[in-house]
């Protein structure tokens, strides 16, 4: 039995019937593990297999534009401890978004499955929403020019900013320049000082951190002992709360140069969010930032 094939088979099907609203199709009976605990950013969080397939019934039914396809996906087992883990990379069209409408999306999806009795069951689910790419539908500039015309005939010029794209893309600028020094393994540079001095970091490869200084130096030490490691920011996207003092900035990420033996030569595309709040003393900061990794493959 080769693992790897056989629980990437499965949680591929899981991912062809949901666009095609076959959420009573056997093979969610088969493999789906009766308790699943799945979180996935559309929907809310479900603790049980009938619970999961009706909300995302629910979410297509009242999305009949949303579809993905498959970009890749990879496979990590576990044989002593009876787990795996698949990852699947997704490009979704059809965001159910009023101002989103020409989106295309990639996400990654984690499927945690455990060897039980009755055979591999896949106990958790996980998807986190990667940047976008847009189809002419998004304004490109937050700053709009209109004519008016006056009662006397006379013409100017009014200048529109909103706000809303603003902050996003001066969130983005500043999350890709977190990168972009990760990648040159400047872990001093003056723009980590917009991560919050008890910024809440998680990754999957490594330990959780709860403070600036225990990321940075988590970083430092993944460099040292893998000068390859970088990471090179594909595409950004964001969104801001109504607030205006809340956003969220995500980066789809390539990692190369992992630190994993017998991995070094593999090139893996990771999701990044970054979660933003605006304090009324210290100004925008980097309060929250996890990372889900991809499927990868090989150089």
């Amino acid at each position: 039995m080769t693992i790897p094939t056989d629980l990437e088979d499965p949680s591929r099907q899981f991912a062809h019937q949901i666009p095609s609203r076959h959420f009573t199709d056997p093979i969610f009976d088969e493999y789906l593990d009766p308790n699943i605990h799945a979180t996935w950013e559309p929907c809310p969080s479900a603790t049980n297999r009938s619970q999961y397939l009706a909300e995302l019934e629910r979410f297509i039914s009242a999305s009949p534009q949303y579809d993905f396809a498959i970009v890749n996906s990879c496979c990590t087992v576990r044989p002593s401890k009876r787990k795996a883990t698949v990852w699947l990379t997704l490009n979704i069209t059809g965001v159910p978004v009023k101002q989103y409408g020409g989106v295309s999306r990639e996400t990654v999806v984690k499927l945690d499955w455990r060897l039980t009795r009755s055979g591999w069951r896949c106990v958790r689910k996980k998807g986190v929403r990667g940047s976008a790419a847009f189809g002419g539908k998004r304004k490109m500039s937050a700053i709009s020019r209109s004519a008016v015309k006056t009662a006397t005939g006379a013409t100017f010029d009014v200048f529109e900013i909103d706000w809303s794209q603003a902050i996003g893309a001066h969130l983005e600028h500043l999350s890709r320049q977190f990168a972009q020094h990760v990648q040159a393994h400047d872990f001093s540079s003056p723009v980590f000082a917009h991560l919050a001095p008890e910024v809440d970091a998680a990754w999957e490869d490594f330990p959780p951190c709860s403070s600036r200084e225990q990321y940075l130096a988590m970083l430092e030490e993944i460099a040292k002992r893998s000068p390859r490691y970088g990471c090179e920011v594909l595409n950004t996207c964001s969104a801001v709360r109504k607030s205006g003092r809340k956003a969220t900035v995500w980066l789809t990420v390539l990692v190369t140069g992992l630190p994993v033996e017998r991995h070094e030569e593999m090139h893996r595309e990771s999701v990044m969010k970054l979660e933003w709040s605006l304090g009324r003393n210290r100004g925008w900061k980097c309060v929250r930032k996890m990372e889900l990794r991809g499927s990868g493959s090989f150089g």
